[in-house]
């Protein structure tokens, strides 16, 4: 089956967000950049038009191993780079569609992302075509299951249509192991790969192993993401931890994402 876009959330938080998000969980940047998007129709119209003939760069977020944060590495992506102007497209191929959850939790006020949620278990034909179809963003942002292996051909169908592989992965011997599995499957089909180690203990001697490990696998990404208790409490608000002010962690997922967009020249 086709990968279904979302409808657009309904307008309703506006007016009904609670006292907390509205005078303290909002980013100062992000209360401006709600003021500075407002534009008038002919802007709107003109904005249209350029979003339809885009071709977007996709990101594959996967890993061979449940539990990496593939989820949260996404939304938190997504959520940095519609702050930073470009127009995104997240896809929720998980069964359990976190994801799309978190994404039917986002306020209105805040920049838009697009979505899209087929469980992966349900589609049939073509998936990279299916894909490699979706156009209209500058930024793709695919979400996947944990069992993403347990669907060979899919799983080297996203491979095969990404332009870049992100894979989440913890310090611990047993993410290590299922990562240097992963890693080298994307590797055999020639997908360019970024590995971003993920909820990181950095005081622990096993974030510097993993490190020296990771970095004869292949590219690890010189941003790591730490274990802050901030990141996970977003989720349902349907919100990025940049959003958050004062919250840790938003300024990780920013520079991962200005290294990612410099690997694919966005």
């Amino acid at each position: 089956m086709p990968i279904p876009k979302c409808l657009a959330l309904p307008d309703v938080y506006a007016g009904i967000l609670d006292i907390e998000l509205m005078t303290g969980m909002l980013a100062p940047s992000q209360v401006e950049h709600m003021v500075e998007a407002e534009m008038d129709v002919d802007q709107a119209g003109t904005e249209e038009v350029r979003l339809q003939s885009l071709v977007p760069k996709r990101v594959l977020v996967a890993s061979g191993k449940g539990g990496s944060g593939k989820t949260t590495t996404a939304r938190n992506l997504a959520v940095a780079a519609v702050h930073s102007g470009l127009a995104v497209t997240t896809v929720d191929l998980d069964e359990s569609p976190t994801l799309t959850t978190w994404w039917r939790n986002r306020p209105d006020i805040l920049p838009q992302i697009d979505h899209m949620a087929a469980p992966i278990d349900s589609i049939e034909g073509d998936l990279r075509q299916e894909i490699e179809g979706i156009k209209g963003c500058d930024l793709l942002v695919i979400d996947t299951p944990p069992s993403l292996t347990a669907y060979p051909a899919h799983a080297r169908a996203l491979i095969r249509a990404a332009d870049l592989v992100v894979v989440p992965c913890q310090q611990y011997d047993e993410d290590l192991d299922a990562v240097t599995a992963w890693v080298g499957l994307t590797r055999d089909l020639g997908a360019s790969t970024l590995i971003l180690l993920n909820r990181t203990q950095r005081r622990e001697s096993s974030f510097e192993a993993a490190k020296r490990r990771l970095v004869k696998l292949g590219r690890l990404c010189p941003i790591d993401i730490p274990h802050f208790a901030d990141v996970p409490k977003t989720f349902s608000r349907g919100l990025g931890v940049a959003e958050v002010r004062g919250a840790k962690g938003g300024q990780d997922y920013e520079a991962v994402l200005d290294h990612i967009c410099r690997e694919l020249g966005i």
